[in-house]
């Protein structure tokens, strides 16, 4: 097995850009699923999500020329993301003799990036590859401006943001019943009340509506509804809670982003390129700009008929 290092561009899984080094990115940890979700076919498949699936949040840093990143802070997505992994194995290989999941994160994206960690899925509890994949910090943004519509659900990033936290005070709220014993919260309560909070908050709606989003959407919802019950919550908590669920947000968004112009996560082509002629890239936007006017253009007039 081939045991060298060196120095690559990443390729952007929206954009197709390349990302060279120190380029500020966001690496997003994935899941590969199993079952039927997995299952690859000729005639292609429906979501996003349908192949892998983001494990985390997207993680941001600088792009460190070699496969993974650089620069990251601390926060509870990492936190929860090295927590995923205490069940999960490493694949061997004649390189090294590392046989346990690595606790210090610049290894474990080491071996990420080298294909060499597993872990149990969620469904068919076999073993599956954890990947990743890289989205330019440029491109990111850009995508959080995009106006996203939906019939029954707010999607405005400041308002679901502002849900989010209503969402939060009220797992407190619960939580705070829960451990105290409060006679006002007993187990019909306790099971039905996310579902009565569902119908009055959008970012539950959003979150929890049994579309096919990234699958650490609803294990940080449900972490956060556990913690509640389980522990006193200080300040800072509360806030890296309100800041995890703003990622959420945001990944949710540039999910639905990714499925209306037909990206899906995966492993991205062009790993080992140092080739970044960005005129390929130029003439092809140019390209579908104009096919996409004039498609738009056709519509119009056959609307008009």
């Amino acid at each position: 097995m081939w045991c060298g290092m060196g120095s690559w561009y990443e390729s952007c899984c929206i954009s197709n850009l390349p990302i060279v080094g120190n380029t500020e990115a966001r690496l997003v940890i994935l899941t590969q699923n199993n079952g039927w979700e997995g299952r690859t076919t000729s005639g292609g498949f429906c979501y996003a999500t349908d192949i892998w699936s983001p494990r985390a949040l997207p993680i941001k840093g600088n792009y460190s020329d070699s496969g993974t990143i650089t620069n990251i802070a601390n926060d509870l997505n990492l936190e929860l993301l090295q927590r995923s992994f205490e069940l999960g194995g490493v694949v061997p290989d004649d390189c090294d003799n590392i046989e346990e999941v690595p606790k210090e994160l610049v290894k474990l994206f080491r071996l990420i990036e080298r294909g060499r960690i597993q872990d149990k899925d969620d469904y068919a509890h076999r073993q599956v590859m954890i990947g990743q994949v890289m989205i330019r910090e440029d491109i990111f943004q850009s995508i959080l401006k995009y106006p996203l519509n939906h019939p029954w659900i707010n999607l405005d990033l400041a308002f679901q943001k502002e849900e989010a936290r209503k969402f939060i005070k009220e797992c407190i709220e619960k939580g705070i019943k829960y451990k105290t014993k409060d006679p006002s919260f007993g187990l019909k309560e306790a099971l039905r009340w996310k579902d009565d909070l569902k119908l009055k908050n959008d970012f539950l709606k959003n979150s929890d509506n049994g579309e096919h989003l990234p699958h650490c959407i609803s294990k940080y919802n449900t972490w956060i509804e556990g913690i509640c019950t389980e522990q006193d919550l200080s300040e800072d908590r509360v806030a890296d809670m309100e800041k995890l669920l703003d990622g959420c947000i945001e990944l949710i968004h540039v999910n639905r982003y990714m499925q209306s112009i037909r990206r899906h996560w995966g492993p991205q082509c062009g790993k080992g390129s140092q080739d970044c002629d960005l005129e390929p890239y130029v003439y092809l936007a140019k390209e579908i700009l104009n096919v996409a006017d004039k498609s738009k253009q056709d519509e119009k007039d056959h609307s008009s008929k």
